[in-house]
């Protein structure tokens, strides 16, 4: 048991998530700030929010040249160490705030961190209820949103139009630069669009996205540009030495 009678060993349902977030927020009002992610629609399949907590000196206001970051968890429902780990940092630097740790109070002071704990909150409880707990550990029960649909292969391929725009050589390296008004709603998943729109809406310059099963850091291009070759080639972004470092400094200390 830590702070607030959070407890780590427990796996938060979405009304005890919710709980801990609006604890948090309570015992350090000045330094995060609550919202919900938007679309339309503004729910899950199910009816649920994605609730965001920030943490900044000003959590409600964008900073010039202070980086806004994201962290979500639990894309796939039954993948429960990232939204637990979210849910204990969020603990961790609300505490360590209060208790004048240089390093938190230093993050908090340059930079916005916005943390979603859970992505599919749908999906979670659907793994959680079920009484088929083989099914659950190996993927069939929970992995998906409340329509069915795994939000992880429920983005535009962006591998894809890198490549095809390095063929017409414009040099576009994102499929960003696109406004709400030209995503089609009709094509993807509420969880999705909601997640779209806080990309569109945010100029975030880094973000992690937790999951569980395996032990991998997947990050841009994670598809050879040669779909023939049979195992892949690796593709290395502009930014490859910072996702390389980024992967081995959290692989090291975890």
């Amino acid at each position: 048991p830590g702070c607030w009678g959070y407890d780590l060993a427990h796996h938060h349902n979405y009304e005890e998530m919710q709980e801990v977030i609006h604890q948090v927020h309570e015992e350090c009002p000045d330094i995060t700030y609550i919202y919900n992610l938007e679309g339309p629609p503004d729910k899950t399949v199910q009816g649920r929010s994605l609730t965001v907590i920030v943490f900044s000196d000003n959590p409600d206001q964008h900073e010039v040249e202070e980086p806004e970051f994201k962290y979500v968890g639990n894309m796939h429902g039954n993948e429960v160490v990232g939204r637990e780990m979210l849910l204990k940092l969020i603990v961790y630097m609300c505490e360590q705030y209060k208790n004048q740790d240089p390093m938190i109070t230093r993050l908090i002071e340059l930079t916005r961190i916005h943390i979603l704990v859970s992505m599919n909150p749908d999906g979670w409880e659907e793994a959680n209820s079920s009484t088929d707990r083989n099914k659950v550990s190996y993927g069939t029960i929970g992995r998906t949103n409340g329509a069915g649909v795994d939000l992880n292969r429920d983005f535009p391929d962006l591998d894809k139009i890198v490549y095809s725009n390095e063929k017409k050589r414009d040099g576009k390296n994102n499929h960003l630069g696109k406004t709400w008004d030209d995503i089609p709603k009709n094509k993807y998943q509420p969880e999705t669009l909601m997640i779209v729109k806080w990309i569109l809406d945010n100029p975030f310059v880094l973000s992690a996205n937790l999951h569980g099963g395996s032990l991998v850091a997947n990050y841009p291009y994670d598809m050879s540009r040669d779909e023939k070759v049979q195992h892949g080639a690796y593709a290395d972004t502009p930014d490859d030495r910072t996702f390389r470092y980024l992967a081995l400094s959290y692989s090291t200390n975890h």
